[in-house]
């Protein structure tokens, strides 16, 4: 079954009070209830790009493809790439690192950010 993945990308960009964060970048409070509810039916593409933008990510990574055993898709289906492992939080990972390794990691990240720009 093919599901919206937005609740695990709002939750990696640290977001808390995910209906404000979609209301504040452009969807209304509705909109961003069924978003984050995963109650999407229909989804236009425009709110498609809209998305892509707030999160600079590609349509791909909104969706995700959950199988199941009476239905299991073929070796060679694309839609394996959309198959999502759980994303870690920020927290979790950091948690038992020490406070020196900790401070490494987020000089890591500043490095990895200042080469992308």
């Amino acid at each position: 079954m093919l599901k919206f993945n937005l609740r695990p990308i709002l939750q990696l960009k640290g977001a808390t009070k995910l209906i404000a964060y979609l209301f504040h970048h452009g969807f209304t409070k509705n909109k961003a209830q069924h978003l984050i509810k995963d109650q999407v039916k229909v989804i236009y593409i425009s709110d498609i790009e809209k998305l892509c933008h707030v999160f600079n990510c590609t349509p791909n990574d909104l969706f995700a493809y959950e199988g199941s055993e009476a239905n299991p898709l073929p070796p060679n289906s694309a839609l394996k790439q959309l198959i999502r492992k759980p994303i870690p939080t920020v927290h979790e990972l950091v948690n038992n690192l020490s406070l020196q390794e900790a401070t490494d990691l987020i000089n890591k990240l500043a490095e990895f950010k200042n080469q992308k720009t």
